[in-house]
């Protein structure tokens, strides 16, 4: 075989084993140089499909056009986001991102998306609902993972923001968490700006929200209800982040790299392996 040849074969086959590669992160809803930071470095790793964590608009003057029309210009996708606390109304950004409902659940690649709208207590019940329906479901074969998708953490992780700011929410779901955790291959949340992981009650809980601006986190270890222990594992520099989600359905392992924009060189600084729900740290998440 010549080396064209074995190249392209090999192309091939990396392909044919990768089935998502993802951009994740939250609070990007305003235009900074810290943002386009974010795009520029998704575009240096060719990354075209951006999972959003809410927060998609802050200035209520402005527009979700003006805020993410260019990211769509440079050929950004975003097949599944969620709702924040920062935003015009639920109805005004479904419209604009395609979004098919407040909470949904949506296959891309080898994974199911569970998007939880954190942000409204009025329909939490038929939230509940709507995910006990989800965990009932026969296993599909076309589904290695399952990630869980909102907006608030359910534990409080930073100086700025306390789970109890949405209690109901986190009150509801929390025992169902505990009850499917087995099912869970990870969280993802922002609200914290800021970029960390952590072990939720044996889950993976990886926070994505440094976007526009960087929050200190809280080491935070131990019992924080019953029954619930938090262990961190790692915390960023408070720096431009966002995590960048690889499956590789063939091996069942998913890789969360967290990469620093702040510059040209932007950098993967920490490296996460997900298999079998359990967390591996690479040797690249340095505190």
């Amino acid at each position: 075989m010549n080396k064209i040849a074995f190249l392209l074969c090999s192309f091939w086959l990396a392909s044919a084993s990768h089935a998502l590669d993802v951009a994740v992160f939250g609070d990007g809803g305003k235009k900074t140089e810290s943002t386009l930071q974010i795009l520029q470095s998704m575009l240096k790793y060719q990354v075209k499909d951006a999972v959003l964590l809410g927060d998609n608009l802050y200035d209520m003057s402005a527009s979700y056009h003006e805020i993410w029309d260019d990211w769509m210009a440079n050929g950004i996708r975003f097949p599944v986001v969620a709702l924040g606390n920062h935003r015009l109304s639920y109805q005004h950004e479904r419209e604009y991102f395609g979004m098919p409902d407040e909470y949904y659940a949506k296959i891309v690649g080898d994974v199911r998306f569970i998007v939880l709208n954190s942000d409204n207590h009025a329909n939490v019940l038929a939230q509940r609902d709507f995910f006990l329906k989800e965990m009932g479901q026969k296993k599909n074969r076309q589904i290695t993972f399952t990630f869980l998708v909102f907006h608030h953490p359910p534990a409080t992780l930073s100086p700025r923001h306390q789970w109890i700011e949405k209690k109901l929410f986190h009150d509801t779901f929390r025992p169902l968490l505990l009850q499917y955790r087995g099912n869970i291959d990870g969280i993802f949340v922002s609200h914290d700006h800021a970029a960390g992981v952590y072990s939720f009650a044996d889950i993976p809980l990886l926070v994505s929200g440094a976007a526009y601006e960087f929050f200190p986190l809280n080491p935070v270890n131990g019992d924080v209800f019953p029954g619930v222990a938090v262990k961190t594992l790692w915390i960023y520099q408070q720096k431009p982040h966002w995590a960048r989600l690889e499956t590789f359905p063939k091996s069942g392992e998913a890789y969360v790299h967290f990469i620093e924009a702040e510059s040209k060189d932007s950098k993967v600084v920490c490296s996460v392996l997900l298999k079998m729900r359990q967390i591996t740290l690479k040797p690249n998440c340095k505190q």
